[in-house]
């Protein structure tokens, strides 16, 4: 699904490549995956938390209050005030991507192993 983040005029984030994203709203706590049903929902302060399809850990963001709207598979969040810049959430995505092709260069080279009967 696609996941837009947005913050008092910044763009914080723009991905394809989540999962699920747990939200804290004013009626009680939410997890919204791919085809989800449409909502519109204002968020309460607490720990945003998005999980991305290559990584089970998930990052966590705090945030003040704002609201998000889902609909055609796109969860837009607008958030008034958080602990993370955008800088600082693009080096962790860039980490967990180093660490994917890390990860399958080391499940490659175990398969070659098993190929080789090493």
């Amino acid at each position: 699904m696609q996941v837009n983040i947005y913050t008092t005029g910044k763009v914080l984030l723009e991905n394809t490549n989540i999962q699920s994203v747990y939200l804290p709203t004013v009626t009680g706590d939410i997890e919204i995956y791919d085809n989800h049903v449409p909502i519109i929902s204002k968020l309460k302060p607490g720990t945003l938390k998005l999980y991305y399809y290559d990584d089970p850990k998930p990052i966590f963001v705090q945030i003040e209050d704002g609201f998000l709207v889902f609909r055609d598979n796109c969860l837009n969040i607008i958030i008034t005030k958080t602990n993370i810049t955008l800088e600082e959430l693009r080096e962790i995505e860039e980490q967990a991507i180093r660490k994917k092709d890390k990860n399958i260069g080391l499940e490659d080279h175990i398969n070659e192993k098993d190929a080789l009967n090493i």
